[in-house]
């Protein structure tokens, strides 16, 4: 159990990061039309993500889902999470760490 846990906490960590930026960038009126766009495009992806796992949770509730079998089935979503999480980190880094974004709106995440 330790064991399944331990693989996915990582995707919980880089979910709470990406919905904190997401609710970040609302409020942050000078950040420019390519980040809000950037954060709009992944509030779509998180809720896609999020809708997925309640039909993985109801499956597993229903005892028609082992956990094991449970976490086999979240690696896709858990790999493509982490994906978009270092794609924003990589995006909205600052020019001297080697990102495009310079930096908007990127205080604290992927730190």
């Amino acid at each position: 159990l330790l064991t399944l846990a331990r693989r996915l906490l990582p995707s919980a960590d880089q979910l709470v990061e990406l919905r904190g930026w997401v609710g970040c960038v609302g409020r942050l009126p000078n950040c420019g039309l390519a980040v809000h766009a950037l954060a709009a495009a992944v509030r779509d992806c998180l809720s896609e993500h999020c809708l997925s796992l309640a039909v993985l949770q109801s499956e597993h509730r229903e005892a028609a889902l082992p956990l094991q079998q449970l976490v086999h089935e979240l690696q896709p979503a858990c790999r493509a999470l982490a994906l978009l999480h270092s794609l924003v980190g990589e995006l909205l880094a600052p020019p001297d760490r080697g990102g495009a974004g310079g930096g908007h709106g990127a205080a604290g995440f992927a730190e």
